[in-house]
């Protein structure tokens, strides 16, 4: 029988590989990342943000820093502030 940390790190790898990109990380970190544009994010005093953000999966990469840039195939963002976090994934704005 699983137990419920193996489970959830199965489930948290299936979400990388449907919906992740391969990017670069500050020019030498290789990582996969999912891109979200638009979505709304609460801010102070509870109002609400539209922002971009990229989700990193920290058994992956675990080094991400404000500042930093995130190279795709599509474009170069630079990684804003942190956003949240859930199980092995924590998401950051992007610029």
């Amino acid at each position: 029988m699983l137990n419920f940390k193996k489970l959830t790190n199965r489930m948290d790898a299936a979400i990388q590989r449907t919906f992740g990109e391969i990017a670069i990380l500050d020019g030498r970190h290789k990582c996969t990342v999912i891109i979200d544009e638009g979505i709304e994010i609460e801010g102070d005093h509870g109002v609400f943000a539209v922002v971009d953000a990229a989700t990193f999966d920290f058994s992956e990469v675990i080094n991400v820093k404000s500042g930093q840039a995130l190279q795709t195939d599509e474009r170069t963002y630079k990684v804003g502030r942190f956003l949240d976090k859930t199980g092995n994934f924590r998401r950051y704005q992007i610029l």
